[in-house]
């Protein structure tokens, strides 16, 4: 059966910039770049993310945005009422236009099918799993959801095996519909945004720590990082920290940083648009999340050729071989210290983790696409 020209709808809450946005967009522009018909809908339009989509895959969204609930002082009950007006009207519409899909990716675990499946009738719907359910937070919802739902999704795309394998424990009835399927990478736009970024760094005799993140503390350990940069300062050593990215918790840890007089040494640079010039300068990039899925950031930092250390979370041992391509310790505070302290003291061992070794598995988009050619009955 030919590929081509099959119509394939994602359907996500608010398209922000994040790691599953980021991953998700590469996937629907490599299948737009295949002569695939994409649409995004969401529930919410104005997310950050949607500028890296290409030209060619239209987004519908079902209301212009959920951040007018704050604003002119409209009542929070007024506003939710005008949302769901907006969002039923559109429903309708696309309800009475009665497009056929070939395939529905439903782009979170705790999305729900119902509204998507009922519009458009698609002949395949898949839900991507992003995290450990074992231990992510607000992995209730996410369970609830895949249990209650669990009769109309075909497949369920699991990022990571650790993913694969919580998914399966929490709903073991889903196992037969469950299987790995790593993020999309877009390795030649990776490569092309190293070639075209500056060293941020001077030479200064420094070591340069990077944190590529969401500044969120309860998912990636924010203010843990700040205690062991100062930890590591007082014990001597000449290290600068430079957190990039933005969150809920950036003002609060700004905040922090100016109180222990720190911010010439945890630098916090904020949200950029190619990070990659830090990745592939960087002495050190430090990934300490508390849980992930599979981390977009691992991904982009071997890529750039980075000496990474990391916390014990899902996949992490399937992108890092102790030793070889990087640095794992144990998810707590004094593990980090004692690992990146370690690292500090053994330069030689540190230089030798810069490298781009990486699995093949995760790298090739071709062998992604591939399959889930193959799970849709395209070829």
């Amino acid at each position: 059966m030919n590929n081509l020209g099959k119509r394939i709808i994602v359907y996500y809450s608010k398209f922000n910039i994040g790691g599953a946005e980021r991953s998700l967009s590469r996937m629907m522009n490599a299948l737009c770049r295949e002569g695939h018909t994409v649409v995004l809908l969401t529930k919410y339009g104005g997310g950050s993310c949607e500028s890296m989509l290409d030209s060619g895959i239209k987004h519908i969204s079902l209301a212009p945005d959920n951040d007018f609930i704050c604003k002119h002082g409209i009542s929070s009950v007024f506003a939710r009422c005008r949302t769901l007006a907006r969002q039923a009207m559109t429903c309708v519409k696309l309800y009475l236009k009665r497009e056929s899909f070939d395939l529905l990716i439903l782009g979170s675990q705790g999305a729900s099918p119902t509204l998507p499946t009922a519009v458009f009738d698609p002949k395949l719907t898949v839900k991507c799993i992003r995290n450990d359910l074992l231990h992510c937070n607000g992995r209730e919802h996410g369970i609830r959801n895949i249990k209650k739902y669990k009769d109309i999704i075909d497949y369920y795309l699991c990022v990571s095996l650790t993913a694969k394998e919580s998914l399966c424990t929490v709903v073991p009835e889903v196992a037969e519909k469950s299987l790995v399927y790593y993020n999309f990478l877009d390795i030649d736009d990776m490569k092309n945004k190293i070639s075209t970024a500056n060293n941020p760094f001077e030479s200064d005799g420094k070591v340069h720590i990077v944190t590529v993140c969401r500044v969120s503390d309860v998912s990636k350990g924010v203010f843990r990082m700040l205690n062991v940069c100062e930890r590591l300062l007082k014990s001597g050593y000449p290290i600068e920290w430079y957190l990039v990215g933005d969150g809920d918790d950036y003002s609060k840890l700004w905040d922090e940083v100016v109180k222990r007089k720190m911010t010439d040494s945890f630098i916090m640079v904020g949200k950029i648009d190619n990070p990659f010039g830090y990745y592939a300068n960087a002495d050190l990039v430090a990934v300490l999340s508390y849980y992930e899925g599979l981390c977009g950031v691992v991904n982009e930092a071997k890529v750039s050729g980075a000496a990474v250390i990391a916390t014990e979370f899902s996949g992490i041992h399937e992108q890092i071989d102790h030793g070889i391509n990087g640095w794992i310790v144990d998810n707590s505070e004094e593990a980090i210290y004692d690992g990146m302290a370690y690292l500090l003291d053994h330069r030689d061992i540190l230089s030798n983790l810069k490298n781009t070794i990486y699995p093949s598995e995760i790298i090739d988009d071709k062998s992604k696409l591939d399959k889930l050619y193959k799970l849709a009955g395209w070829i």
